[in-house]
Protein backbone atom coordinates (compact mmCIF):
# COMPACT_ATOMS: atom_id res chain seq x y z
CA UNK A 1 0.00 0.00 0.00
CA UNK A 2 1.28 3.12 -0.78
CA UNK A 3 2.05 5.69 1.65
CA UNK A 4 -0.98 8.53 0.64
CA UNK A 5 -3.65 5.83 0.41
CA UNK A 6 -2.40 4.73 4.05
CA UNK A 7 -2.97 8.11 5.62
CA UNK A 8 -6.48 8.86 3.87
CA UNK A 9 -7.47 5.03 5.39
CA UNK A 10 -6.36 6.63 8.83
CA UNK A 11 -7.31 9.82 8.48
CA UNK A 12 -10.79 8.55 7.82
CA UNK A 13 -11.55 6.76 10.72
CA UNK A 14 -10.17 9.77 12.85
CA UNK A 15 -12.35 12.63 11.20
CA UNK A 16 -15.31 11.47 9.59
CA UNK A 17 -17.65 13.25 12.18
CA UNK A 18 -16.06 16.27 11.11
CA UNK A 19 -15.37 16.32 7.49
CA UNK A 20 -16.80 12.78 6.11
CA UNK A 21 -15.82 11.28 3.45
CA UNK A 22 -13.77 14.73 2.25
CA UNK A 23 -10.00 14.12 2.59
CA UNK A 24 -8.49 14.12 -1.26
CA UNK A 25 -5.14 13.55 -2.50
CA UNK A 26 -3.43 17.20 -4.09
CA UNK A 27 -6.18 19.04 -5.11
CA UNK A 28 -10.37 18.87 -3.68
CA UNK A 29 -13.39 18.81 -6.42
CA UNK A 30 -13.94 22.29 -7.31
CA UNK A 31 -17.61 21.89 -5.98
CA UNK A 32 -17.27 20.51 -2.64
CA UNK A 33 -18.54 21.86 0.23
CA UNK A 34 -16.65 23.07 3.37
CA UNK A 35 -15.18 21.68 5.85
CA UNK A 36 -12.79 19.32 4.38
CA UNK A 37 -8.68 18.39 4.05
CA UNK A 38 -6.76 18.26 1.23
CA UNK A 39 -3.03 16.91 1.77
CA UNK A 40 0.17 16.21 -0.35
CA UNK A 41 4.17 15.12 -0.05
CA UNK A 42 6.07 18.43 0.19
CA UNK A 43 9.40 16.51 -0.23
CA UNK A 44 10.73 12.87 0.54
CA UNK A 45 14.31 12.10 1.63
CA UNK A 46 15.32 8.62 1.11
CA UNK A 47 18.48 6.82 3.07
CA UNK A 48 21.47 5.92 1.50
CA UNK A 49 23.50 3.14 2.81
CA UNK A 50 26.92 2.03 1.69
CA UNK A 51 25.01 0.02 -1.49
CA UNK A 52 23.01 2.10 -2.42
CA UNK A 53 19.70 3.64 -1.63
CA UNK A 54 17.89 2.43 1.48
CA UNK A 55 13.62 2.06 1.88
CA UNK A 56 13.23 4.38 4.53
CA UNK A 57 12.00 7.32 3.55
CA UNK A 58 11.15 10.75 5.59
CA UNK A 59 9.03 12.89 3.98
CA UNK A 60 7.07 15.77 4.63
CA UNK A 61 3.45 15.49 4.19
CA UNK A 62 1.12 19.11 4.46
CA UNK A 63 -2.76 18.48 5.40
CA UNK A 64 -4.40 21.70 4.35
CA UNK A 65 -7.67 22.15 6.45
CA UNK A 66 -10.51 24.15 5.02
CA UNK A 67 -13.40 25.44 6.56
CA UNK A 68 -16.47 28.02 7.40
CA UNK A 69 -14.82 29.44 11.00
CA UNK A 70 -11.18 29.49 11.97
CA UNK A 71 -12.51 27.15 15.24
CA UNK A 72 -13.70 24.10 12.72
CA UNK A 73 -10.03 24.49 11.20
CA UNK A 74 -8.37 23.98 14.39
CA UNK A 75 -10.77 21.41 15.85
CA UNK A 76 -9.86 19.55 12.76
CA UNK A 77 -5.91 20.00 12.61
CA UNK A 78 -6.41 18.68 16.48
CA UNK A 79 -7.80 15.70 15.71
CA UNK A 80 -4.89 15.07 12.59
CA UNK A 81 -2.35 16.07 15.77
CA UNK A 82 -4.01 13.33 17.83
CA UNK A 83 -4.13 10.89 15.01
CA UNK A 84 -0.87 11.33 13.82
CA UNK A 85 1.69 13.03 16.38
CA UNK A 86 3.77 10.44 18.15
CA UNK A 87 3.24 7.42 16.07
CA UNK A 88 6.13 5.03 16.36
CA UNK A 89 6.54 2.20 14.01
CA UNK A 90 2.78 1.64 14.18
CA UNK A 91 0.57 0.34 11.20
CA UNK A 92 -1.97 2.88 9.74
CA UNK A 93 -4.19 1.94 6.55
CA UNK A 94 -5.40 -1.35 7.75
CA UNK A 95 -4.75 -4.87 6.90
CA UNK A 96 -1.23 -4.22 4.15
CA UNK A 97 -0.91 -0.78 5.76
CA UNK A 98 2.09 0.72 5.99
CA UNK A 99 4.80 1.04 9.56
CA UNK A 100 5.11 4.76 10.47
CA UNK A 101 6.87 7.32 12.40
CA UNK A 102 5.01 10.46 12.85
CA UNK A 103 6.05 13.83 14.21
CA UNK A 104 4.17 17.25 14.19
CA UNK A 105 5.97 20.19 12.76
CA UNK A 106 3.93 23.21 12.77
CA UNK A 107 0.77 25.02 11.17
CA UNK A 108 0.07 28.22 9.54
CA UNK A 109 -3.41 29.91 9.93
CA UNK A 110 -4.33 31.41 6.46
CA UNK A 111 -7.88 32.87 5.34
CA UNK A 112 -8.55 32.24 1.35
CA UNK A 113 -10.66 35.56 0.66
CA UNK A 114 -11.39 34.52 -2.46
CA UNK A 115 -13.89 31.59 -1.27
CA UNK A 116 -14.04 33.29 2.34
CA UNK A 117 -12.83 29.78 3.81
CA UNK A 118 -9.99 29.75 6.76
CA UNK A 119 -7.58 27.31 6.10
CA UNK A 120 -4.88 25.27 8.42
CA UNK A 121 -1.68 24.07 6.55
CA UNK A 122 -0.43 21.51 9.25
CA UNK A 123 3.30 20.00 8.02
CA UNK A 124 4.02 16.74 9.28
CA UNK A 125 7.24 14.16 8.96
CA UNK A 126 6.63 10.84 8.12
CA UNK A 127 9.02 8.03 8.21
CA UNK A 128 8.24 4.92 6.37
CA UNK A 129 9.39 2.18 4.06
CA UNK A 130 8.66 1.32 0.62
Amino acid sequence: MIIENALRIHLLTALTALVGNKIYYVTAPQDVETPYVVFFKVSELRSVTLTGTGDTVNARIQFSIFADTYYETKQIAEQIKLALHGKCQETIGGAGGVSVSCQYEDETDLYESDSLTFHCAADYFIQFNE
